[in-house]
């Protein structure tokens, strides 16, 4: 809260990097993270926690968005949909959020990207792969965008299997796969 509080005044912020001084005279802007910060998948979580940190760091020290100061709000999803929406319902409340980076399982993307969407927050994933994320419920044969605010950095399932299978027979010369 006291860093939300700080972002929120009009003061400008100085930079440690260069010295110089950023115009925040607008404002905060929170970038959200939704991922498994704990549990099995913790290790993918928590190097997408870091590289959203560093990232936003980086831009609030190069001043990136004028006038404003970008505040990470990370949350632990447990890799659990319900666990996730109830993330996304509490960032989509906060009238600064700017965006939000995650989930990394697809199945906490269903749950999340309805939600974020209804309040026109754009949602980036780095690892979901379902099709019908991006390319609705019958991608491979009617897709149909579903969720406009949603956007993925990984190809889907309807590629990597093929393209796996295809590698294995052609190039590594396997003819028994299971």
């Amino acid at each position: 809260m006291v860093l939300l509080a700080a972002c929120g005044t009009n003061q400008s912020s100085s930079s440690a990097a260069g010295g110089s001084s950023c115009d925040s005279s607008k404002g905060s802007l929170v970038i959200g993270l939704i991922a498994p910060l704990s549990g099995g998948l913790s290790a993918i979580g928590l190097g997408m926690k870091n590289s959203a940190d560093l990232a936003i760091r980086q831009a609030n020290d190069k001043c990136a968005v004028p006038g404003y100061r970008l505040v990470f709000q990370p949350d632990d999803d447990q890799g659990t949909p319900q666990v996730a929406a109830q993330a996304a319902t509490e960032l989509a409340s906060d009238p600064n959020i700017a965006a939000v980076v995650g989930t990394y399982n697809s199945s906490t993307a269903q749950s999340v990207a309805p939600i974020l969407e209804q309040q026109n927050i754009v949602e980036v994933s780095s690892g979901n792969t379902d099709p019908a994320l991006t390319m609705g419920p019958q991608a491979a044969t009617a897709p149909k965008r579903q969720f406009p605010t949603y956007f993925r950095l990984a190809t889907t399932d309807l590629l990597q299997g093929p393209f796996g299978a295809q590698y294995l027979v052609q190039k590594a010369g396997k003819k028994r796969i299971a």
